[in-house]
């Protein structure tokens, strides 16, 4: 049976597979580009599920067989094979200067690093995933070694789109491609508005939830570092830290019909810049030298490890937490993990935003990794 219905990775619009248009893109086509079947044009076997809808179209207008496939909804292009895929959408949020453009470019950089070792291969489904990754993430950080610009907060639709990637994994004589789509959103986009519902639309329809809170902007961390760094070292205060996941939650409430049952979507509450926490704060919490020794996956997710790590990271957090909202906020999801990482390795507001060396990160997987897991997707091994 083929699937009946997809989710557009643009709009986030649940769309039937039959619905999806064609845009004629041949040099010689004359009149609309856009080419969209009627009802009737349609085969009753399709619209079922038992025959695959069409991967190109004849346009007769011109002639020429239109193979780019577009959203009936928004009218931009989506993947060709975007109905030969299981959806497996992440969000990555979080308060504004945590690093989420940092942890963006380098995840989908390890995830790639990691093919070998897990039996995957990740390829980009469209030629704006491969602009914007290289243009925007992968050549400041490594070929001009400067910091990436912050996400600006979303002001209106079509302002910012997601990366789009097909994830293919080899399980014996089996093989199964996944759709990862990534959004890095400002976290100022979690206000439900008119001009951002298709940003919290995606968020409330993820498969898992990535959340990066900046530890920079706990006070008793905040203040241990101060006392031997300036302050044009640090990002700006702001009040989301604290309010980010309670955010989260009443946006899934709102646009979900759970009630006040535990919401089912993974969360990943991960800490970023925990490099320069430990080399900065000598008189803040300490953070166990267990969280900075280096991973070995070998190809399975290890459920003993995570657990150290979980359970470091909450008791970290407990003790630094001023505000205690944190932990009890991430409890309203059934499924949470705790984990801190550095996406750089080094500190470049500190440095005039340019990079002291190329990235050098760790732990940025661990989140991605533990979704995989909740998901049977990976292998996992108790210790």
């Amino acid at each position: 049976m083929f699937k009946r219905t997809v989710t557009c990775p643009l709009c986030f619009e649940k769309i039937n597979v039959s619905d999806i248009g064609f845009k004629c893109e041949a040099p010689s086509c004359r009149g609309s580009s856009e080419i969209f079947r009627g009802k009737s044009e349609i085969p009753f076997l399709e619209k079922i599920g038992i025959l695959s809808a069409p991967k190109r179209i004849l346009h007769e207008a011109c002639g020429n067989m239109a193979t780019t496939r577009i959203c009936p909804k928004c009218k931009q292009e989506i993947p060709t094979a975007i109905d030969d895929l299981s959806d497996l959408s992440i969000a990555i949020i979080g308060a504004k200067e945590a690093g989420k453009s940092h942890y963006v470019a380098m995840l989908i950089h390890w995830i790639k690093r990691m093919g070998k070792e897990f039996g995957w291969n990740l390829t980009a489904l469209t030629e704006e995933t491969l602009r914007r990754y290289n243009s925007e993430f992968h050549n400041p950080l490594f070929k001009d070694f400067k910091s990436i610009e912050i996400t600006q907060a979303v002001r209106g639709k079509g302002a910012a789109s997601p990366l789009i990637y097909s994830l293919r994994l080899d399980k014996g004589l089996f093989s199964k491609r996944i759709m990862l789509v990534f959004f890095d959103a400002a976290g100022e986009n979690l206000e439900q508005t008119d001009a951002l519902w298709y940003i919290n639309r995606y968020i409330y329809n993820a498969s898992g939830i990535i959340c990066l809170l900046d530890p920079l902007q706990l006070s008793r961390v905040r203040q241990g570092i101060l006392r031997t760094h300036s302050e044009d070292t640090l990002p700006s205060l702001n009040t989301e830290t604290g309010v980010i996941i309670n955010r989260v939650e009443n946006l899934i409430r709102k646009n979900t019909n759970i009630g006040s049952a535990k919401i089912k979507i993974p969360l990943a509450v991960a800490f970023s810049k925990m490099d320069y926490v430990r080399d900065a704060s000598a008189n803040a919490a300490a953070v166990s030298d267990r969280l900075f020794e280096a991973t070995q996956h070998n190809g399975v997710f290890n459920e003993a490890e995570f657990t150290d790590i979980d359970g470091l990271m909450r008791s970290w957090v407990d003790e630094v937490d001023d505000t205690a909202d944190i932990i009890p906020q991430s409890e309203n999801f059934e499924r949470t993990g705790f984990f801190g990482f550095s996406a750089l390795g080094c500190n470049p507001k500190g440095n005039h935003n340019v990079l002291e060396h190329a990235p050098r990160s760790f732990r940025v997987e661990d989140p991605f990794l533990w979704i995989l897991k909740n998901y049977g997707l990976i292998k996992t091994t108790k210790g």
